[in-house]
């Protein structure tokens, strides 16, 4: 448990953010099915890639660490696979549900293993659909890990709910060129997180794969196609600069980001919409520099976030803190099956320290105005909490956050980060 020590009069900084693990899961992952070495520059360093990049070579590819960047020789679709045939996934939802696609290219069972939140977070419908295609699960009514997993599977045509996690449909992309038959996935209605699957699809033609989309329903990638190995550079992480954007809102002064760039798409929607609630924001050549708001903040009224799911904790603690006004964020209800239930837990955990947060549905309804005090705030073992309570814990002083450990997940260096701004924290045993 640690509380804020010491903070700046007046922040003045610059932050090199990591690469985005959302491209770096993927770069990995295509990299090590592709053919031929690829180098894959600003990757981030944190325990879910460790675990990506230890699937990469238990499917057989070769990785080596380059200075600040990785080698990965790949298996050009054709995966060696480790014995014992066992993996463990760590906490990482989004790698589990790769690997399950993924194993399914083995003629022998793969056993998949995770950490107990992997238990529960979702995977009925990924299990339907991959024995649909012809693969061999145990048990086949798993609705979590551990199960075993093995080929072989043939491709077709597929229908996702769109409702639970779009990593269920990224998941199939990545193991679809790979197919005789390839594979087309149709969506029952609009999927949360689509940016995602986008994000999936565009990596994949960094990577020489065909694929796209007739509409945000309609996916098809066609079978027999190879990965091919390339040279690619992941952009700064869009929702760990959210953390760190929001700070001149609570301390003042600014912040610039070195090779961030607005692209309005999904999770990027966070520079948007800290523009909205008054946050002044410059974009340069070389990144981007936040400003102090020249008064209160504004509530952002309703939004939808079903395609920025990772940017809610940000988005909610800041609007709590604005002076009046009322934000409703929208299609969020999926964030129930994040590393924690991250709807529910994140307004409980904000109503404790007395802001006004509501959850109605699959929304959260956060009224401004509220009077922070000094109590202890769970992150419940989500690093996504974690670092957006560390804002609420600038903004009043005697809070303290538990669980700060959670953050390794995806920006160990998150402390000592905003250390280097001058803000700095203490262990607290109360």
């Amino acid at each position: 448990m640690i509380r804020v020590a010491a903070w700046p009069r007046r922040l003045e900084g610059t932050i090199r953010l990591p690469g985005s693990k959302y491209i770096a899961n993927r770069a990995f992952l295509m990299a090590a099915l592709a053919q031929g070495t690829s180098r894959i520059e600003n990757a981030p360093d944190n325990r879910d890639l460790e675990r990506t990049r230890a699937f990469a070579s238990f499917l057989g590819a070769g990785l080596q660490p380059e200075g600040d960047f990785w080698q990965v020789q790949g298996v050009g679709g054709r995966p060696v696979w480790e014995t014992p045939r066992v993996f463990f996934c760590g906490e990482s939802g989004t790698l589990a549900r790769w690997t399950l696609a993924l194993s399914a290219l083995s003629l022998e069972p793969i056993r998949l293993e995770g950490a107990s939140r992997l238990q529960e977070r979702p995977m009925a419908e990924l299990v339907s659909v991959l024995v649909a295609l012809g693969a061999q699960v145990e048990p086949a009514t798993a609705r979590g890990l551990p199960l075993s997993v093995s080929g072989p599977v043939r491709g077709g045509r597929v229908t996702l709910s769109g409702q639970v996690s779009s990593q269920f449909g990224s998941a199939l992309l990545t193991l679809a060129p790979l197919l005789p038959e390839g594979l087309t996935i149709d969506f029952a209605s609009s999927p949360v997180s689509r940016s995602y699957l986008d994000l999936t699809l565009e990596t994949m033609r960094r990577f020489g794969v065909e694929g796209g989309r007739d509409s945000e329903w309609h996916f098809e990638v066609p079978g027999g196609q190879d990965y091919r190995a390339t040279r690619i550079r992941i952009a700064p992480d869009p929702v760990l600069a959210g953390y760190f954007m929001a700070l001149p809102a609570v301390l003042g002064g600014s912040i610039h980001l070195p090779g961030l760039v607005p692209d309005g798409s999904g999770e990027g929607r966070l520079i948007e919409l800290l523009g909205r609630m008054g946050l002044p924001v410059r974009v340069h050549t070389d990144g981007l520099t936040v400003l102090a708001p020249d008064g209160p903040l504004r509530a952002l009224g309703t939004v939808d976030l079903s395609d920025a799911p990772d940017g809610v904790p940000t988005l909610a603690v800041l609007t709590a803190l604005v002076g009046e006004g009322t934000s409703r964020l929208t299609g969020i209800g999926h964030l129930r099956f994040k590393e924690s239930d991250r709807l529910l837990d994140l307004a409980g955990e904000m109503v404790a320290a007395g802001l006004s947060v509501q959850v109605e549905g699959e929304d959260l309804v956060i009224a401004g105005g509220g009077r922070l005090r000094p109590v202890v705030m769970d992150a419940h073992g989500d690093h996504r909490l974690a670092m957006s309570f560390a804002l609420l814990a600038m903004a009043c002083p005697g809070l303290a956050i538990r669980g700060e450990e959670s953050v390794g997940k995806s920006f160990p260096d998150f402390w000592r980060a905003l250390g280097q701004l001058g803000i700095s924290w203490t262990p607290s045993s109360e």
